[in-house]
């Protein structure tokens, strides 16, 4: 006769069964493949016309990966024209300015949370008279805050508002709490003014204004910097986590920029040398992205003048604390638009793809749909919901 089994060693043998077949499971499952909803945020014009020179607008469409399908979720009120728009990744917000005559400064704010872009919020600045710009401030907590910077009567002026249960509110709160995050747009269009100019003297960056503001960080070791005599450095991301610095050419037979690196958690600060002399770089969740590109020749480097940057069909992806960086062959008229963990979505004329990073190189490249309105596309984020 069979012994008998207890009734713990039967509880025992089923949770047995049980965890092998969730192991089982999860073994056939595909891996993560990124976003399900990638929300495509496109500049429109009119066929045919440079949109330097005329009217444009902001469409948002969330785009379903699998299956294909298009649908607009938000827009740009038809009496309204594109000014700028800045993509905070981290914050996961976009501000987009707008007005009825494009060559005027803006005359509405909209502040778009990336999980809930129907209850996008109206900030109607008209009676700031002419705005210098706005950009996202936040604390290390996640709180955040718009501050918008205008001049009235011949007085220059910050008002700042902060963000509750999706509406837009006067702020109490004193601006010096809060973190100015660096949002700027894409080489293709806006966001310009939310980069930082500054300098290094004495190892410290300061703000290029009157009074030279120091901005927050430890000294930066001489021997770290490659290009001490740089006319400048932009800071073009801000993060609780991290700010990155980014060179400004001073002579023509440098091939590649520096990128300087704060660690803030550490208070440490690094160096990289990244390829393409007039390469602009972005920071996208948590990478350093820019289209490779060269300054055309017979640029002046004491005027500060010059044509277009000549691209590359490359792009430099940088991990900043891992001082780790690649580039990838992508082909022209490219653009990186979002990173999701590993996955990266991309443009290519217009063309929109999907890849996975792998040991620095593109590999699962998977076309995701061919349109000519893929070419107005320049910023994407994912949605949560």
């Amino acid at each position: 006769m069979t012994p008998s089994v207890s009734k713990l060693d039967s509880l025992l043998w089923r949770f047995w069964l049980k965890g092998l077949a969730l192991t089982c499971l999860a073994l056939l499952l595909p891996r993560s493949t990124g976003a399900q909803t990638l929300c495509l945020v496109r500049n429109h014009t009119p066929d045919g016309v440079d949109s330097r020179y005329s009217r444009s607008t902001i469409l948002i469409d969330s785009f379903a990966v699998y299956s294909g399908t298009l649908a607009r979720m938000w827009s740009l009120p038809e009496n309204q024209c594109f000014i700028d728009l800045k993509l905070y990744s981290s914050a996961r917000i976009l501000l987009i300015g707008a007005a009825r005559n494009p060559y005027n400064s803006a005359e509405k704010l909209y502040v778009v949370p990336f999980d809930s872009v129907s209850a996008a919020s109206c900030l109607d600045l008209k009676d700031l008279g002419t705005v210098w710009g706005y950009r996202y401030l936040q604390t290390p907590s996640g709180m955040g805050q718009v501050e918008v910077e205008y001049r009235l009567q011949n007085e220059t002026l910050r008002k700042t508002l902060c963000i509750a249960a999706g509406q837009v509110v006067d702020s109490l709160a004193s601006a010096a709490e809060y973190l100015r995050l660096a949002g700027p747009g894409t080489r293709f269009s806006g966001g310009q003014e939310d980069l930082i100019s500054v300098a290094v003297d004495s190892g410290r960056v300061v703000r290029v204004t009157r009074d030279s503001t120091p901005v927050d960080g430890v000294p930066i070791p001489d021997s770290i910097i490659h290009r001490k005599t740089s006319y400048g450095w932009i800071v073009f991301a801000n993060e609780p986590a991290l700010m990155l610095l980014e060179s400004v050419a001073e002579r023509g037979d440098y091939t590649d920029r520096e990128l300087l690196i704060y660690d803030r958690p550490h208070k440490m600060w690094s160096s990289m040398l990244v390829p393409g002399i007039s390469t602009s770089l972005r920071f996208l969740n948590g990478w350093v992205v820019g289209v490779i590109a060269d300054d055309p020749p017979g640029t002046d480097y004491v005027k500060r003048h010059g044509g277009e940057p000549v691209l590359r069909e490359e792009v430099v992806f940088v991990r900043p604390l891992e001082q780790r960086q690649f580039a990838v062959h992508i082909g022209p008229k490219s653009e990186i638009l979002w990173i999701e963990a590993d996955i990266v979505y991309y443009r290519t004329g217009e063309e929109l793809y999907q890849a996975r990073i792998k040991n620095c190189d593109f590999t699962e490249r998977k076309l995701l749909m061919r349109h000519r309105l893929v070419s107005d596309i320049h910023w994407a984020f994912s949605t949560s919901r």
